[in-house]
């Protein structure tokens, strides 16, 4: 009845674990039936631009999308709504949705990180202005982790102020791990322009590389040829901070000559004798940083925080929020009547509530509550992801707030009503239950369509979007009473059974499930149901499960 994912486990056979923290996001394949991978849409379409088509053909800008190589996390930058932005770390690089309230149309919604400069330089930067100082990365640059031989990224800090070669010259200067340079090296490769801004050149291997074209995937799902960078230096890769220098690197326990040069945000390599597409490849950034920065621990996932509404006794629910592992449990809101449906804003800072046929809003770090709505039958909001609208419920009508001005715009009225209320991650759709099917609807109020369709003997209701907006999962009651949680594709493809059950939450990372028990207590689970432990105490009784972004 609300914009999160609901389901019900049966829980009599299962033993419910010690409460432990929640684990790093770790990835699996791209498969319409696996748990959710990307953080945000806008990574999902700007990895599949080049990399979708990449497989066997050419070398990866970001990387294979794995479970050893992907990560999701939260980390602090100054900047943020919030104080904290979402990352994603693949292999090669990072991406970084550092505003979730800016416009998606913008092509700076998405940046990488200046990943390479952060390791040679020591500094991990925290915001746009402020930096932590680090030893620089004694991780190797180039090659098998594991090489005692090849030059790391220390290996490079003091080279950044290195003179660049004369124009269009040999490159023959060689580096070891020292930081000694030498001459000797294969010379098969030049230097190119002069890069005013850091004054170094690009090495023509590297340069070629940077402006090439090839296959990619447009936002028409057809294959074109077009830039792999579509903006040059400023697509992704920096400037360079250093010259092209050959170095005895090991790969696959083999040493070879491969040419590395470092970059704002990447470091590419050039090793002669690879396959063709293969030769020019982007270094592994991503996992050598996060080597770097969190050495055998984890960063921080996403969803770090739940609200709940929780009942005691005869009192009305209270708004609660908590630590995702049920710590720190705190009451924001001790209303005279029932909080219902809370859903948080997208910079995490404050949550929407409906009570009493009214809308609220409270800031969670001072509980300074302010009313939206006055009613009076006003229910189920949900926060857009631009963080200026909340979409809500009004008697039978889809209705939708601008924060701004306070205006309401009516969507879409319904017969016999409308409920269960979820927003597309990026903005653009809204997901409800209509009758006994699931709609989507253009948030411009045109474009109905029917995702789901409902039958006598079986009703569907309370979507909700996975993260990356691939996919909807919701709840089919069947006439006998029975709940299943089914999930499909956003176009209503490909439906299948996730689970039995109701009343829980989808978590950010599209893995984890909350689950509300009969008893309702408030437990965790993965998406394949395992790892299941308590978060709420027992004798609780809460709902609306909702995690913080």
């Amino acid at each position: 009845m609300r914009n999160v994912v609901h389901i019900i486990l049966t829980l009599g056979v299962l033993m419910l674990s010690a409460v432990v923290p929640v684990a790093v996001v770790r990835a699996e394949a791209v498969t319409g039936s696996s748990p959710v991978v990307f953080a945000d849409p806008a990574f999902r379409a700007l990895w599949r631009r080049t990399d979708e088509v990449a497989q066997g053909k050419r070398s990866f800008l970001w990387g294979p999308t794995d479970k050893n190589t992907t990560v999701i996390a939260r980390e602090p930058y100054a900047e943020s709504p919030g104080g904290y932005r979402v990352v994603e770390y693949f292999d090669k690089t990072r991406m970084e949705r550092t505003d979730p309230t800016a416009s998606r149309a913008t092509a700076s919604f998405v940046t990488n990180g200046l990943l390479a400069t952060e390791m040679i330089r020591g500094r991990v930067q925290m915001g746009d202005s402020t930096f932590e100082t680090r030893a620089p990365a004694t991780v190797t640059i180039a090659g098998d982790a594991n090489d005692p031989d090849g030059p790391t990224y220390a290996t490079f800090t003091n080279l950044v102020a290195a003179p660049p070669l004369a124009d269009n010259a040999a490159i023959t200067q060689t580096l070891d791990r020292n930081g000694k340079v030498g001459t000797g090296g294969p010379g098969n490769v030049t230097a190119a322009e002069l890069v005013p801004q850091t004054n170094h050149r690009t090495a023509s291997v590297f340069r070629a590389f940077i402006f090439s074209s090839g296959q990619v995937l447009g936002a028409d799902e057809k294959l074109a040829t077009a830039p792999l960078f579509a903006n040059g230096y400023a697509g992704g890769v920096g400037f360079p901070i250093t010259e092209a220098y050959w170095a005895k690197v090991r790969i696959g326990g083999t040493q070879r000559d491969v040419l590395v040069q470092a970059f704002e945000r990447r470091v590419l390599t050039y090793t002669p004798g690879n396959p063709a597409g293969f030769e020019v490849e982007a270094g592994n950034v991503g996992s050598q940083y996060l080597r770097w920065r969190y050495g055998e621990t984890v960063p921080p996932a996403p969803g770090t925080r739940i609200a709940v509404t929780s009942k005691t006794g005869g009192n009305p629910a209270a708004l609660v929020v908590m630590d995702a592992d049920g710590g720190r449990r705190t009451t924001l809101a001790d209303p005279a009547k029932d909080v219902r449906s809370p859903t948080w804003s997208p910079d995490g800072t404050q949550i929407a509530y409906a009570m009493g046929g009214k809308l609220y809003s409270i800031i969670v770090s001072t509980k300074e509550i302010t009313k939206l709505t006055d009613g009076p039958d006003d229910d189920l909001p949900a926060w857009s992801p631009d963080g200026k609208r909340i979409a809500f419920v009004r008697g039978n009508e889809l209705t939708v707030l601008a924060l701004a001005s306070g205006s309401v715009t009516v969507l879409f009225t319904g017969v016999p009503g409308i409920e269960s209320v979820a927003w597309s991650p990026d903005g653009g759709r809204v997901a409800f239950g209509r009758g006994s099917s699931i709609w989507t609807l253009g948030t411009d109020g045109y474009g109905l369509k029917q995702i789901l369709a409902g039958t006598p003997a079986s009703t569907y209701r309370d979507p909700s979007w996975s993260p990356d907006g691939t996919r909807l999962i919701a709840l089919r009651t069947t006439a006998t009473g029975g709940t299943v949680v089914m999930a499909t594709a956003a176009d209503g493809a490909s439906l299948r059974e996730v689970a039995t059950g109701t009343d829980g939450a989808l978590a950010p990372d599209g893995r984890g499930f909350l689950i509300v028990a009969s008893t309702g207590r408030i437990i965790a689970t993965q998406y394949s149901g395992q790892n299941i432990r308590p978060l709420t105490p027992e004798g609780s009784t809460d709902a609306f499960p909702a995690w913080s972004p």
